[in-house]
């Protein structure tokens, strides 16, 4: 039987899309909400980085150890992507992304829930922040999934 599902998995270009797109995708988003913290006091990066709801994990890390944290769950979502549009017949791309980074800021309330040393669930500034970052995210995952369709010759669907 063929399963396209194996197939996507299965591909070169399946793996590099989602991780490439992923981890760009994560450095931005850090890198735009560490801006946005620094230029309007909100805590909207201490956020992305909080992890002080697993139990498991010490009440403080270093801030590289939550960085490298947040790039995994980017790499991962960088996946979910690859597979979205790769796997799907009409597959649209942007927006696909931008749904993936409107569905991901909705994680804003029970994160910000979670913690007393980020903004509160009711901050509407910091949420304004938080969602333009991961509409950011959205925008870059389909803006490198773009450039990487010539390189790995693929338009972003296994019939490609």
């Amino acid at each position: 039987m063929n399963n396209p599902g194996r197939q996507i998995a299965a591909s070169a270009a399946f793996w590099m899309k989602g991780l490439s797109c992923g981890l760009t995708g994560g450095i931005v988003l850090a890198f735009f909400l560490k801006l946005a913290e620094l230029g309007s006091g909100h805590k909207v990066y201490r956020l992305l980085l909080n992890v002080d709801f697993i139990s498991l994990m010490p009440p403080r890390l270093p801030e590289w150890f939550e960085l490298t944290l947040h790039l995994i769950v980017s790499l991962a979502i960088g996946l979910v992507y690859a597979a979205w549009i790769m796997f799907r017949s009409k597959p649209a791309p942007l927006a696909s992304a931008l749904w993936i980074g409107f569905l991901s800021s909705l994680l804003y309330f029970p994160l910000a829930s979670l913690s007393d040393r980020v903004p509160a669930p009711g901050d509407m500034k910091s949420f304004g922040w938080w969602l333009a970052g991961h509409l950011l995210f959205g925008m870059v995952l389909f803006g490198s999934n773009r450039m990487l369709n010539p390189l790995i010759g693929t338009n972003g669907s296994p019939k490609a």
